[in-house]
């Protein structure tokens, strides 16, 4: 693999990496709303909801796992993926369906990798 290769495909890892925490990130907003019970009767005298009360990293640590899940079973990481790369005209590399395969082998150590992006 040459030089420009090896940094279409460094590239091409950061924008699956960035696209799968946004996928998560919004998974993680939704599944909060799903599980606040204030949320579901929400009157407008209502200003503490828990879904308003936990921290991005509380989010995270609580909704995380089951967020990656959603996202990896419904395949949204590879479709959205896939879109990015036919709208910007990219190349594909093996090498970015094996670093596809590494974040959806273990959800604990994706966790942890995507929330310090």
């Amino acid at each position: 693999m040459d030089e420009v290769a090896s940094y279409e495909v460094k590239n091409l890892c950061g924008l699956m990496d960035a696209i799968f925490s946004e996928a998560v990130s919004d998974e993680i907003a939704k599944i909060r709303k799903e599980k606040c019970c204030d949320c579901k009767v929400d009157y407008p005298s209502q200003r503490r909801h828990e879904c308003l009360m936990l921290t991005l990293e509380e989010s995270w640590t609580t909704y995380g796992l089951d967020a990656i899940e959603q996202v990896i079973e419904r395949g949204i990481l590879w479709k959205l993926f896939n879109e990015a790369i036919r709208v910007q005209k990219l190349d594909y590399y093996e090498v970015v369906r094996e670093h596809y395969e590494n974040l959806t082998k273990n959800y604990e150590i994706t966790l942890e990798f995507l929330k310090d992006l």
